[in-house]
């Protein structure tokens, strides 16, 4: 893990060099480190589910949602899949969800209190944010947690505050979450660990990471224009 990886070469900490068991080959090694191990934080460090809880995951079709759904089966979690179009949904139902929405679905705050009984999730995971992220306090229950990791759709415009405010008996959390500055730079110990929990699962291919496509790195602005147009499921490779 390092920054700026658009290169042939990177020069990094030593802390931040993961060696890779032989059976696993560098494109899965690429495509795995940093998705899998938001996905667990996410999941166990920030949103502390416990088996049989209930998540609402946002870019369920995207890399750190393809392997939020891989960690969550492996935990007992139930997720609850949001995505941008009808042909992702059907993907999602293929990788084995059972409740899977658009963002554009008026409806949404009421099918995801109908699918959990009225009493609403557990953890909401939301990396997009934007104009409708105050509809995530509606969908929390008792005690829920929320976690905001990224604003691929813009940053929320409402007074969080308020709605805070307006949830104060439920008695939920509102966390931010960043891989780098929330974990592995700050504990290294704790990333360490965690690593070798996903690497036991890796190596005993109860996850496999999800692969759209590969490119060579001077074409990344190819892998730019699918993000952009939402057009993946899984993770871009860039090839050096």
């Amino acid at each position: 893990m390092g920054l700026p990886c658009y290169a042939e070469k990177v020069v990094i900490p030593a802390v931040a060099a993961i060696p890779l068991p032989p059976e696993i080959d560098f494109d899965t090694g690429a495509s795995f480190l940093v998705t899998y191990l938001t996905a667990h934080h996410l999941l166990h460090t920030m949103g502390r589910v416990k088996s049989g809880g209930v998540v609402l995951l946002y870019a369920a079709a995207g890399g750190v949602g393809t392997a939020t759904i891989q960690l969550a089966k492996i935990a007992g979690i139930e997720i609850i899949g949001l995505t941008s179009s009808d042909e992702k949904v059907q993907r999602l139902r293929d990788l084995g969800l059972e409740h899977v929405f658009t963002y554009d679905r008026p409806d949404l705050v009421e099918e995801v209190r109908k699918v959990t009984g009225g009493r609403g999730v557990d953890a909401i995971l939301d990396s997009v944010a934007g104009t409708q992220f105050h509809r995530n306090f509606d969908m929390l229950a008792p005690l829920g947690q929320l976690v905001w990791f990224g604003y691929s759709g813009g940053m929320p415009p409402e007074d969080l505050l308020e709605h805070l405010g307006a949830h104060f008996i439920k008695g939920i959390g509102l966390h931010t979450f960043h891989l780098t500055y929330s974990v592995a730079e700050p504990y290294p110990e704790l990333a360490a660990h965690s690593v070798g929990v996903l690497l036991e699962h890796l190596v005993a291919e109860r996850i496999e990471p999800i692969i759209h496509d590969r490119f060579p790195l001077t074409e990344a602005h190819r892998a730019h224009e699918l993000l952009e147009n939402r057009a993946t499921v899984g993770k871009l490779i860039l090839n050096p």
